[in-house]
């Protein structure tokens, strides 16, 4: 049992929106970040949000992400191997924290908690924290509901459907932390035959077949609703709030959370 991530950061060419952020996030990324733009610190590697800020730290736990997937140092952009939970950054040093699904790799609550507390640690007074969610609805479809969709023009993108089998089966066995893992053999149970998922839905046998970068994986994804996230971060941060990502498939379920620091 391994991480995926080395297999995935291979797939990542492939990857579409909601699973890579769509232009209309790093819009509203950037517009939540108001002035706080000075030293901008970022939770993973997404080569989309690299260029906001007017100096920016990644941190990635993975380097074979930080090899593949960022665009590169320069003198006011760099990123550095690292832990969420233990950010190699100083305290008070950032005007601004963002991240595009960083949460969905943590465990929930227990480590939401630990990376809000890194937030706030790492941040000056007045800084603010804009991270993307992925959150379970809270009318969630079942496992049969979204295999049906798949198999009738219901998905716009393999990715969107991914994520919809790992939320429909933490519903069903009422679990916010998924093994990714389980993602896929759950998606293999409704859809065994490739071949006839692509011709459906038009996609290409190779993009359907990232999915394979989740087997043998020992990570999870977790998907807590938005409501769940907010009140968790409440326990941080004065003022939380919620704010719409963009528009694009499963937008709706991945709201921006903001944070500001008093």
């Amino acid at each position: 049992m391994t991480s995926h991530w080395e297999t995935h950061l291979r797939n990542w060419h492939w990857l579409t929106p909601p699973l890579r952020p769509h232009s209309t996030v790093v819009e509203s990324t950037n517009a939540a970040l108001g002035d706080r733009t000075g030293h901008v610190v970022m939770l993973g590697v997404t080569p989309e949000l690299a260029p906001l800020g007017e100096r920016m730290t990644a941190v990635d736990v993975n380097p074979g992400m930080i090899e593949h997937i960022w665009p590169g140092d320069r003198d006011d952009r760099r990123a550095i191997q690292g832990n969420w939970l233990e950010l190699p950054v100083d305290d008070e040093s950032a005007d601004a924290v963002i991240g595009d699904g960083s949460l969905t790799c943590v465990s929930f609550p227990e480590d939401y908690v630990g990376v809000f507390e890194e937030i706030r640690r790492v941040l000056r007074p007045g800084g603010r924290a804009v991270v993307r969610l992925y959150c379970r609805p809270d009318h969630c479809e079942s496992l049969a509901e979204v295999g049906k969709a798949g198999l009738n023009r219901g998905a716009g993108s393999v990715h969107a459907l991914k994520i919809r089998t790992a939320i429909a089966w933490g519903k069903e066995n009422e679990e916010p932390n998924v093994p990714i893992a389980t993602i896929r053999d759950e998606f293999m149970k409704l859809f065994p035959d490739r071949t006839a998922l692509a011709t459906v839905n038009g996609w290409d046998l190779e993009d359907i077949g990232t999915i394979d970068a989740y087997k043998g994986s020992n990570a999870i994804y977790s998907f807590a609703t938005a409501g769940e996230v907010a009140e968790l971060a409440r326990r941080k941060f004065g003022s939380v709030r919620l704010s719409p990502s963009g528009d694009y498939e499963m937008a709706d379920q991945c709201p921006l959370l903001i944070l500001d620091k008093d």
